[in-house]
């Protein structure tokens, strides 16, 4: 999968969400989103974690109390992330290559 086609399925993903058309928007933001979970993951954080942290930034709030549309956003991002960004890390949520 190519960055292009990595902002393509989050946008996909995204749809009818209240996140709908913000990748479109500002891939760069995604881009860089995407390295900083590798980078995280490369440095021992679990995939857990980093969704957590990011549903907390993301919302402003406890990830427990986040809504779906954000919980959506955030598997969006990872997974999409994991698959184009680095792949060697997808184990780490339970998907097989």
């Amino acid at each position: 999968m190519d960055l292009v086609s990595y902002i393509e399925v989050i946008e996909h993903l995204l749809i009818g969400t209240t996140y709908e058309g913000v990748a479109l928007e500002a891939p760069h933001v995604f881009l860089a989103t995407g390295a900083l979970f590798c980078d995280q993951l490369d440095a021992g954080t679990s995939a857990d974690q980093v969704l957590f942290d990011y549903i907390e930034e993301l919302t402003g709030g406890p990830a427990e109390e986040a809504s779906d549309d954000a919980l959506t956003m955030a598997g969006a991002v990872l997974g999409s992330g994991l698959a184009t960004m680095c792949p060697h890390h997808i184990g780490t949520i339970g998907i097989s290559e």
